[in-house]
């Protein structure tokens, strides 16, 4: 036995040595390196605010206004994790009905629309848009090791999401043409429901998102701590259509499963591609 000891204990203790500072060190990377959060998937919630108005005077008829929300399930890894914003940014082109009022000298004179339609097919006009969407539950929220959490973010609130915005500049100082003819001067920071879901605006609701968020020219990111995270497009799921008194009061899971809310009322268009 003291042979033994003699000859392997120096190895032995050597071994012990080394495997104590790997442990150290790796216990250093635990505590300063960041934390690994996987977002597992991330719902889009068109949140709309219906009343019954009788402006015409013959008679009630729905006014819909529509908020862009929405409810990040992710997990943790072997650490806590704190969730803060999301950040939206990236390219999102225009519809044929901007182009014109944002653009009413280039075709002067009473242009025919095919004319109109053919510049903006050929133009391909777009705005750079960059977003922030806050926590809806009083966050950062904390995510403990090993663990899942449903977070919900909101964009723009469904009582302010059918306003136009008051941009402080000419809207054509936001457009940017894909034939390089033009970039934007300005990034667009004024968020509207209707350039990330299709259809969300006025009676008819949300079916999906919009195709630059489908490939990729807008991106999302989540903040975990310090970090980005980036969601990609794969990631998103179905859009969700949800009363925002139902918004307000059912959990996050519940609403990101489609087993909470409300769908839109039988007297209110869906939108149809």
């Amino acid at each position: 036995m003291d042979t033994f000891v003699k000859r392997y204990g120096p190895v032995v203790g050597l071994v012990g040595g080394v495997l104590g500072v790997i442990a150290f060190f790796l216990g250093l990377y635990d505590r300063w390196s960041s934390p690994t959060v996987e977002v597992v998937g991330i719902v889009p919630v068109d949140v709309y605010l219906k009343q019954d108005s009788n402006i015409a005077g013959d008679g009630k008829i729905s006014l819909v206004d529509h908020g862009l929300s929405f409810v990040v399930q992710v997990r943790s890894g072997s650490r806590r994790a704190f969730i803060g914003d999301l950040e939206i940014k990236g390219k999102v082109h225009i519809p044929f009905n901007d182009y014109i009022s944002d653009f009413p000298d280039d075709h002067p004179n009473g242009s025919a629309i095919d004319l109109w339609e053919a510049d903006f097919t050929k133009r391909g006009p777009y705005r750079r848009i960059s977003w922030k969407a806050w926590q809806a539950d009083n966050g950062p929220i904390m995510v403990e090791p090993h663990a899942e959490r449903f977070v919900r973010l909101t964009v723009v609130d469904a009582t302010a999401g059918e306003t136009v915005p008051m941009r402080p500049s000419p809207p054509s100082y936001f457009i940017g043409f894909d034939d390089g003819s033009k970039q934007p001067v300005l990034v667009d920071d004024f968020p509207e429901p209707r350039n990330f879901l299709v259809g969300a605006m006025g009676p008819t609701f949300a079916q999906d998102v919009n195709s630059d968020v489908k490939n990729g020219n807008v991106q999302l990111f989540l903040r975990v701590g310090s970090d980005s995270v980036y969601i990609p497009p794969s990631q998103i799921q179905r859009v969700r259509r949800v009363l925002k008194r139902d918004w307000e009061k059912d959990a996050p899971d519940r609403i990101y499963f489609g087993r909470g809310g409300e769908r839109p009322p039988g007297n209110v268009t869906p939108y149809k591609n």
